[in-house]
C-alpha cells in the first residue's frame, strides 16, 4: 500500500522530535564556545582580554580540532592548549548568540511603544472633537498632558530600543588544528587577544560647599566611563582599567631649528591641540560621598585601577573608582580685562601624591547645584578648580578718560596715562578672601618708559599685579590702579590698555 506524501512528511517531523529529545543542541559538540574573560585590561583605546574555557575536541577524518567564538574584531588572537600542541588556527565568520532577557526587553518595548502609539492616536482624536466645544477648554488642556507625557515615554523607549538592535551580532570563528591525538574528549584552553572596540576615559563630579570659616567642602568622585562593544557580557571578568593609550612606540625625529621661520612653533601648537581634552556635556548631577569601588595602584609604570565588582554589561557603563573630600580655603578671584569684570569661586588644592588623578572633563556645582563643566587637568601637583562666577559677589569697573599729550621743551615726549577703580561688593553672609588679578605692565623698548601706581599696593607675581584682601559682609572693598607710560616724540607708538 502506498503511503502519501502527507503521512511521510508527519513520519519524517516525529523522527526528528525524537532525535531533538536524545540528543539537546546545548550538548552539539559542533556548537563553538564562546570563552568567558578572566581578566581584562582596559586602556583609553582599547583593551586586552584573557579567557579561559573548557572546549569539546572534534575529529575531521584524523585531524582533531576545537573551536571558539570571539568578538568580531577580536586581534592578536593567541591560544594556549594545556596538554598538546595547536598546529594551525584559522579564522571565520559565525553569529553571536542572542541573550534571552535583551531579546525579551525588546519584545516588551516593542509592545509598550504600540499601545502608546494608539493612546496618542486616541487621544489627537479626542482633543479634535472637544475643541469644538469652547465649554470643554479645560478637558482640551487635560487631553494634551496626556498626550505630551506619552510621547515623551514614546521618545524614552526609542532610545532604549537602540541598545537592542533587530539583527544577531556577528563574532569571529577561531578554529585550532591539534598536533596529535587528543586522548580526552575536551581539553583545557587559554585564549588571550585585543579589541579595538573598548575603552575608558576618565570624568569627575566636583561640588563645592562654602562655610562660614573661609573653608570650602569639596566632594571629588573620579568616574571611569568604560565602553564595552564586544557583542556579550562579562559576567566575572576581573576589570583593571590602566592610564596608558596605545599607539605608536618609535622615537620622534628631530627636527630641525631655522631661525626666521615659525615651522617649529607651528607644529608645537598643533600637538597642544591634539592633547587637549574634549569637554562633554552631561545632565547635572548632586553630590555624593560614597567610598571608593575600585582598588588604585600607582606604584608602576602606569596609574591602573581595578573595581571591586567583577564583571561589564555590553554597552556604556560608569564606575565610582575614587572619591575623596578636600577642605580647602575658598578664594573670590577677579581679572578684570575690558568688560570681564565676574568675580569667580575658586578652590586650590595640593596633592600629597598617595592617588593619581588623571586628566579629564569635570562636572561642577556650588551646594549641589550644577554650574558648568571644565577640565581637570592637576600640573606640578597641585589643581585649581574654578566654579564659576559667584552672582553675590560683584565686580564693577570704573575706566577714567585716557590721558594723553606731552612734556618737556627739550627732547619732547609723550605721555598717555590710564586709571582704573575696582569696587567688589560681598553680599554673601560670610567673609570672603579676594584676589584681584591685573597683567603688569612692561615696556618691550629701553626708550618707552613704563610706571604703575596702586591704592592700596600691590604684588609682583608671575608677571601679574596681585591684590589680596578680605571683604566683609555686605561690605565694599575699592582697588585704584593707574599706569603712565613715556615715549620719545618721535617713536611711532600708539599704546592701548586690556
Amino acid at each position: 500500500m502506498r503511503k502519501s506524501p502527507l503521512r511521510l512528511l508527519a513520519c519524517l517531523c516525529l523522527c526528528l522530535a525524537s532525535l531533538a529529545q536524545a540528543r539537546p543542541a546545548s550538548a552539539d559538540p559542533a556548537d563553538p564556545v564562546a570563552p568567558q574573560p578572566q581578566k581584562v585590561l582596559v586602556t583609553h583605546n582599547g583593551a586586552s582580554v584573557l579567557a579561559r574555557a573548557t572546549v569539546p575536541v572534534q575529529k575531521d577524518g584524523k585531524s582533531a580540532f576545537f573551536t571558539l567564538l570571539l568578538p568580531d574584531d577580536a586581534a592578536d588572537v593567541a591560544i594556549r592548549c594545556e596538554g598538546h600542541e595547536i598546529s594551525r588556527i584559522a579564522e571565520g565568520t559565525a553569529l553571536l548568540p542572542t541573550a534571552a532577557p535583551a531579546s525579551d526587553m525588546r519584545a516588551r518595548l516593542l509592545r509598550e511603544k504600540s499601545v502608546l502609539d494608539g493612546r496618542v492616536s486616541a487621544l489627537k482624536a479626542q482633543a479634535k472633537e472637544i475643541f469644538k466645544d469652547p465649554a470643554k477648554t479645560a478637558k482640551v488642556e487635560e487631553l494634551y498632558a496626556a498626550i505630551a507625557d506619552a510621547e515623551a515615554r514614546i521618545e524614552h523607549i526609542n532610545a532604549s530600543l537602540k541598545r537592542f538592535p533587530v539583527q544577531r551580532p556577528t563574532g569571529k570563528l577561531v578554529t585550532a588544528l591539534l598536533d596529535g591525538e587528543p586522548k580526552a574528549s575536551a581539553v583545557k584552553v587559554v585564549c588571550g587577544y585585543t579589541l579595538g572596540s573598548c575603552g575608558w576615559s576618565p570624568s569627575y563630579a566636583i561640588d563645592c560647599v562654602p562655610g562660614k570659616d573661609g573653608a570650602g567642602e569639596i566632594t571629588v568622585r573620579l568616574e571611569a566611563s568604560i565602553v564595552q562593544r564586544s557583542g556579550m557580557d562579562w559576567t566575572d571578568a576581573e576589570l583593571t582599567l590602566v592610564s596608558a593609550d596605545t599607539g605608536a612606540t618609535g622615537l620622534p625625529s628631530l627636527r630641525s631649528w631655522i631661525v626666521g621661520e615659525d615651522h617649529v612653533y607651528r607644529a608645537n601648537r598643533m600637538e597642544r591641540m591634539e592633547a587637549a581634552v574634549p569637554m562633554e556635556e552631561d545632565a547635572p548631577r548632586m553630590r555624593a560621598k560614597a567610598a571608593p569601588q575600585a582598588q588604585a595602584e600607582t606604584s608602576g609604570s602606569y596609574a591602573s585601577w581595578t573595581p571591586f565588582a567583577r564583571g561589564l554589561k555590553q554597552g556604556e557603563n560608569r564606575v565610582l573608582i575614587a572619591a575623596d573630600v578636600w577642605k580647602e580655603r575658598l578664594v573670590w578671584r577677579a581679572r578684570p580685562l575690558n568688560r570681564d569684570a565676574r568675580v569667580f569661586l575658586t578652590a586650590e588644592h595640593e596633592f600629597d601624591g598617595k592617588a593619581y588623578w588623571p586628566a579629564g572633563p569635570a562636572r561642577l556645582s556650588v551646594d549641589g547645584v550644577a554650574v558648568g563643566q571644565t577640565s581637570f587637568a592637576p600640573a606640578k601637583g597641585k589643581v585649581l578648580v574654578s566654579f564659576g562666577p559667584d552672582p553675590r559677589v560683584t565686580l564693577t569697573a570704573a575706566t577714567e578718560p585716557r590721558k594723553s599729550g606731552t612734556e618737556g621743551f627739550i627732547g619732547t615726549r609723550k605721555i598717555w596715562e590710564w586709571a582704573w577703580t575696582y569696587t567688589v561688593r560681598n553680599d554673601r553672609e560670610t567673609p570672603v578672601s579676594l584676589r584681584i588679578e591685573r597683567p603688569l605692565p612692561q615696556s618691550a623698548d629701553k626708550e618707552v618708559l613704563v610706571e604703575h601706581t596702586e591704592e592700596p599696593a600691590a604684588r609682583t607675581e608671575d608677571k601679574a599685579l596681585v591684590w589680596e584682601l578680605a571683604c566683609e559682609p555686605r561690605k565694599s572693598v575699592a582697588i585704584r590702579h593707574g599706569v603712565k607710560v613715556t615715549a620719545p616724540e618721535k617713536k611711532n607708538l600708539t599704546p592701548s590698555a586690556p
